[in-house]
């Protein structure tokens, strides 16, 4: 977007990987992503721990606060971490350690404001343990803006297509694969065969089309690439993935945005300038 790539550019046709096929006018999580690097003081952790300073205490303060954040949030937000780096040897006062940290709401306004509550707790650990942090932010993205038009488009051609039939093999595959899950999928085995409502909800996850969409007209389209009731991100996916199944839903997917006719000046094309707009003014002006 910086460099300029999107002028000119009509429309960004988006496709991912799903459970389901249907077209989307739900928006998707913004997000900042950062790693939070805590540096104290090392010392022999038996013969001499008072001389240290533990960044992983530290660490483990943080997370701790992160975690008590979670009940003075919007329940729609999310935070999670990973500890990267935890220290070099247990006999060792840990002079470095690492948490890499992703917080997410539908609002980027509000994760604004959850998010200096994040480094607020970061510096609260580094004050209580007498070391220091400093925050190297990784990401952020805004939440998807949608558009009415192109969804529409979308959800005619997914119809036109039809969704996706298993064979005697592949249902048995499916079957033996959602036993593997510890709770009982929502999505029922067929739904690979259905085209589903548009979806308006929120998506919890995050993409990196979002701020695209705020540049121009953009819609993204789920195709079932996966066993209804599997999540993305998993060995389960994968698997699904690299089979069959997920050739027939990155085909379904290749008809769809193929067969968008786009042309620039025609009444339908207007439409999702114009839902574009709409839409952005909306977000604009609620924020």
């Amino acid at each position: 977007i910086h460099a300029g790539l999107f002028q000119g550019v009509d429309a960004a046709l988006v496709w991912h990987p799903g459970d389901a096929n249907n077209a989307s006018l739900g928006t998707m999580n913004a997000n900042i992503s950062a790693k939070f690097k805590f540096r104290g003081a090392p010392a022999h952790a038996a013969m001499a721990p008072e001389q240290g300073r533990s960044a992983l205490d530290a660490v483990m303060l943080f997370g701790h606060a992160v975690d008590l954040l979670r009940e003075h949030v919007p329940a729609d937000a999310r935070m999670h971490y990973i500890v990267t780096n935890g220290g070099s040897a247990p006999n060792i006062v840990p002079e470095f350690a690492e948490v890499s940290l992703t917080a997410r709401h539908a609002s980027m306004k509000v994760l604004d404001g959850i998010w200096k509550r994040i480094e607020k707790a970061a510096e609260g650990a580094a004050l209580a343990t007498e070391t220091r942090v400093e925050q190297q932010l990784i990401g952020s993205v805004y939440n998807l803006l949608p558009n009415d038009a192109l969804a529409a488009m979308y959800d005619r051609n997914l119809r036109k297509f039809g969704g996706i039939q298993y064979t005697a093999e592949e249902q048995q595959f499916a079957e033996q694969l959602r036993k593997t899950l510890f709770t009982e999928p929502a999505l029922p085995l067929g739904s690979e065969a259905q085209i589903q409502p548009i979806q308006t909800d929120v998506g919890a996850a995050s993409t990196d089309a979002s701020d695209v969409s705020w540049v121009v007209p953009t819609s993204q389209l789920n195709a079932a690439t996966f066993v209804p009731g599997i999540a993305p991100h998993t060995w389960q996916s994968t698997a699904c993935a690299g089979s069959t199944i997920g050739r027939k839903g990155m085909t379904l997917a290749a008809k769809v945005l193929g067969n968008i006719d786009f042309v620039p000046d025609d009444s339908e094309s207007s439409g999702v300038r114009q839902s574009h707009r709409d839409r952005k003014s909306t977000r604009l002006n609620s924020s």
